[in-house]
């Protein structure tokens, strides 16, 4: 009986999701730092020229990538024999080119500056089974349960990245020339917890005219100096004594988006605008900040046009025009506010697995703790300062993983555990390490074999 036992099919064998059990469809570990890199050319003076990567581990020397600083012993002379445990690791070799601007020394005229850099890391492998070796120890990552793209809290729609991108809609009220008043939604964001007008971080971008064919609305929304040529079908805002917004009447009235972009133009535009000046975009720059200070906003248009990472752009489920920037994003998520807040955060047909993709996260996090020192110091950052960045061991992600507690995972799973390989937790990678664990296969107990199939939409299947 025995001997026949291997040969047995069951009734629902087919039904089994082997490769949610094997992370067959998880993308691998490196592809997902690749992207971590890419995410860098955020920053203007950063070009990522392309990468290799190596799992050929006799090639690599791990001692090679550890040290211990020592005051007054230059850094080749800081290496020594350090590891002896048994480590399963690929060498990731990632060349980019720097940039800078600074002033020459002799001359006084501005320079620009270039340099390459070659930069190693060494990436975790997974043996076939999916367990990864460290420092002699075996360990075993299991699933993490988040949201596909988006959730909702009481008044904002947010989306999931390195930095949240929380939309948030309130109503606001204006009148036409007519006196008729309008109740409108009026659509903010949050950069750095500061609440600031969705609209003016699109107009500081590509400036009113550009933005309102960004938006998609040039042909039914438009500023005029006067009302004199007053058209039977449209509406008419003052925004000035010499501008007003011109809107067609019967779309205006029936989408809320074309209603939100009227309310934010007259939310930032200033009362004495003239259309003299409708391609300076100095004045909306100045306004991110509470100091009106250009160059501080600049900054934080640059930062907030860092917040959409690359692995965000993979994993969110919407077409590539939707997802080309943050801007793009921030368009999308106000032209579906409506469909995306009837989304319910609880049910599974709206979460997804993931498991790879958080360990990336933590090196993108340590990255833009990085950039955030060169965005600070705007125009003043220097080429050595830009190449402080990469001054971390080729360790930082195998460290980042221990910091957060991500390696204590089951650390003593049984090989033959087929339901350990179910378990996921909810919490994040900085809590991984606590008792936050649920099992997929304890919590569903009893329900229909085929639910662990049904399991594998939260991988694959559309999100919106």
């Amino acid at each position: 009986m025995l001997k026949y036992l291997s040969d047995y099919i069951g009734t629902y064998e087919d039904q089994l999701n082997t490769k949610l059990i094997t992370k067959e469809d998880d993308k691998p570990l490196e592809e997902l730092v690749v992207d971590a890199w890419k995410s860098l050319e955020v920053l203007k003076n950063i070009k990522f020229l392309g990468y290799e990567f190596s799992r050929k581990e006799s090639d690599i020397d791990i001692n090679r990538h550890v040290y211990r600083r020592k005051m007054g012993v230059p850094k080749k002379s800081q290496y020594d024999t350090k590891l002896i445990l048994d480590n399963r690791v690929g060498l990731l070799t990632v060349h980019l080119k720097i940039t800078a601007t600074e002033k020459d020394s002799k001359t006084g005229k501005n320079i620009l500056k270039e340099k390459y850099i070659n930069k190693d890391m060494l990436i975790p492998i997974a043996d076939e089974d999916g367990f990864l070796f460290i420092n002699g120890k075996k360990y075993y990552l299991i699933y993490q349960l988040v949201e596909k793209s988006t959730y909702t809290t009481l008044t904002s729609t947010v989306v999931k990245s390195l930095m949240p991108v929380v939309v948030k809609r309130m109503p606001v009220i204006y009148e036409d020339v007519d006196g008729t008043g309008y109740i409108m939604p009026h659509f903010k964001t949050f950069v750095f917890k500061r609440e600031t007008d969705i609209m003016l971080f699109i107009v500081s971008r590509y400036g009113i005219l550009e933005a309102l064919s960004f938006l998609n609305v040039a042909y039914i929304l438009r500023l005029v100096e006067s009302l004199k040529d007053r058209k039977n079908d449209c509406l008419y805002f003052q925004v000035s004594s010499s501008c007003y917004i011109e809107v067609v009447k019967d779309l205006f009235i029936k989408y809320r988006y074309i209603q939100g972009i009227v309310a934010g133009l007259l939310e930032i535009l200033p009362k004495k605008f003239s259309l003299d000046n409708i391609n300076d975009v100095t004045p909306f720059i100045k306004n991110l900040t509470h100091g009106k200070n250009y160059e501080k906003g600049l900054e934080t248009l640059t930062s907030f046009n860092r917040m959409l990472d690359e692995t965000t752009k993979n994993i969110l489920k919407v077409n590539d025009y939707h997802k080309e920037n943050i801007y793009a994003v921030i368009r999308w998520v106000m032209m579906e506010f409506d469909n995306l807040r009837l989304k319910e955060n609880m049910s599974l047909e709206n979460k997804r697995l993931r498991c790879h993709e958080y360990i990336a996260s933590l090196l993108t996090t340590e990255f833009s703790t990085r950039l955030n020192r060169i965005i600070n110091l705007g125009n003043k950052a220097t080429m050595d300062n830009i190449v402080d960045i990469f001054k971390f061991s080729g360790m930082i992600l195998i460290q980042k993983m221990h910091a957060s507690g991500v390696l204590r995972f089951d650390e003593n799973i049984n090989d033959m555990d087929f339901f350990s390989r179910l378990k996921y937790t909810v919490k994040g990678p900085h809590s991984a390490g606590r008792k936050t664990s649920k099992s997929i296969s304890k919590k569903y107990r009893g329900l229909h074999p085929s639910y662990i199939g049904r399991i594998d939409m939260l991988t694959c299947g559309n999100s919106d």
